[in-house]
This record gives C-alpha cells, sequence and structure tokens, in this order.
C-alpha cells in the first residue's frame, strides 16, 4: 500500500462501511501525508485494537491537522495517555476541531493531564465510557484558553466546582 501519489493531500473523508484490519488501519493512518488537514468520517469500530502509541505517535507526525473525526477508537484495556494532549497542543497548533469517541469497551482508558494546554479550538468533542480524565481546574483552564469554542462534549463521572459551571457558561459561542 503506498500513499505516495498523495504526499499534497489535504483532507480525506472515509467511508463509515470501510473495513480494517488493524494493521492496514495503523499503516494507512501512518502513512497520511504530513499536509493532512482534514480527516473526516474515520469509524474504527471494525478494526482491531490499537495500540496507545500508534494513536500518539499519528498526531506527532501531522502537525497540519485542523480537524479530525474518529470514531469508535478501540485501544488495549488499561491504556494510559498521559500526554496525549500535551503532544496535541504542541505538534498540531492548527488543530480546531477535534472529535474522538473511543469504544465502550475502553473501560480502562485513561486521558489525564493537560486539555488546558489545547486552545483556540472551534469545536471539542471527547467521548468515553470511562472518563476519569480531566477535573474542574483543567475545564476551567480549558475554557479560558478556548473563549470562541462553538460545540463542547466532554463526559464527566464527577461533580464538577461551581466555577468550573460557571466557566462553561461564560463560553459566548455556547450562550446562544
Amino acid at each position: 500500500l503506498s500513499l505516495r501519489p498523495f504526499r499534497k493531500l489535504k483532507s480525506i473523508a472515509v467511508s463509515s462501511d470501510l473495513n480494517f484490519n488493524y494493521f492496514m488501519l495503523v499503516e494507512v493512518l501512518l502513512m497520511l501525508p504530513a499536509s493532512i488537514e482534514v480527516i473526516r468520517g474515520w469509524k474504527l469500530s471494525n478494526s482491531e485494537f490499537i495500540q496507545a502509541l500508534d494513536l500518539w505517535l499519528f498526531f506527532r507526525t501531522h502537525p497540519k491537522l485542523k480537524s479530525l473525526e474518529l470514531r469508535d477508537i478501540k485501544l488495549r484495556s488499561c491504556v494510559v495517555l498521559w500526554d496525549l494532549w500535551p503532544t496535541i497542543a504542541e505538534r498540531c497548533p492548527d488543530l480546531k476541531e477535534l472529535l474522538l469517541a473511543f469504544h465502550q469497551d475502553n473501560g480502562g482508558l485513561f486521558l489525564h493531564k493537560g486539555i488546558d494546554q489545547l486552545c483556540d479550538m472551534k469545536k471539542f468533542r471527547v467521548l468515553c465510557n470511562s472518563n476519569k480524565y480531566h477535573n474542574s481546574e483543567q475545564l476551567i483552564a480549558f475554557c479560558a484558553r478556548n473563549p470562541d469554542i462553538r460545540e463542547l462534549d466532554l463526559r464527566f463521572n464527577k461533580s464538577l466546582s461551581f466555577d468550573a459551571v460557571l466557566a462553561v457558561s461564560e463560553l459566548k459561542h455556547l450562550r446562544k
């Protein structure tokens, strides 16, 4: 499989009924050219579990991303993605729209630190059954760095502080 003819590719939309096996999926994701800016409709439910390192490496090697949609991501159980958000903030500064929907079997997924390092996001949706990954302080900082966000979907399994709820309510585009 070669994507060499597509090395200046800017956008790709993938049919949700396209089936990938694990090795093909990882190969295609990592072979997408660094010039890629938009990836839509990528549904991974038919794939095997992918390594967290592959997801991390994908962000490290695609610095021009502006919009990314990955659904039904199956990571190996009890995965810790300690520096996913700092990596995205550092390596993909133009990423403004992000949807990461983790598969329901990812009960041991932990996305701990760094959401507060993302800035100038317009859409941010992280869907996961096991939302042990954000706290009120990170949400307050995230809101401060993303005042023009238009879509925000984070699921919390614990109570937020009043200040965190207030920070979200003060986002101007979400008040409409």
